[in-house]
């Protein structure tokens, strides 16, 4: 998600062509986008985890590779950053709640881990996102280095749910009765 959001501002002035009066209004519209999605992640994590996590993984890394058109026209950028804002958010429900509910008997611990992996993946994300442009592939690169990222965390969540179902479960307490 970071990886292209650092670098929004550059796309909105140099790929969309807009003046930098449009930066303000268009991260507002994007900060909107990332309240709604935040709403529509946890709402369909409650519903369906399994869905919502492989659902908002996948739709952001479709959203991103998107993005590298959408910018290039004012109308397609507003549009595309307000599914890329909300697509951003919606994956962050699903994830910590899977994190939670893997956490077992650590739900503290998991959680810290969860909010350090996020950071990592930012950094990493933002410098690969920086490399691409310094390697001449142009601002809206980002997008895709950010699509390919994200498109990993997709195939990531398919396994993890993959060995969810031919992993049995094992019981993490037997009461005494039984």
């Amino acid at each position: 998600m970071f990886t292209s959001y650092v670098y929004l501002a550059p796309q909105i002035t140099e790929a969309t062509g807009l003046s930098e009066a449009w930066v303000t209004p268009l991260f507002l519209l994007f900060g909107v986008g990332l309240f709604i999605g935040n709403q529509l992640g946890g709402k369909f994590a409650d519903r369906n985890l399994r869905a919502a996590l492989v659902t908002t993984v996948g739709s952001l890394a479709v959203i991103l590779f998107a993005m590298t058109l959408l910018i290039q026209n004012p109308v397609t950028a507003v549009i595309g950053i307000m599914a890329y804002s909300i697509a951003a958010f919606s994956v962050v429900a699903p994830l910590q709640l899977r994190v939670m509910a893997k956490a077992g008997d650590a739900p503290d611990i998991a959680s810290a881990a969860n909010i350090s992996a996020f950071t990592l993946g930012s950094a990493l994300g933002i410098w690969l996102g920086g490399a691409a442009i310094d390697g001449g592939l142009g601002v809206t690169s980002v997008n895709w280095v950010g699509g390919i990222i994200a498109g990993t965390g997709f195939i990531l969540a398919l396994v993890s749910l993959w060995l969810d179902r031919i992993t049995p479960v094992q019981p993490s307490r037997i009461s005494p009765s039984s």
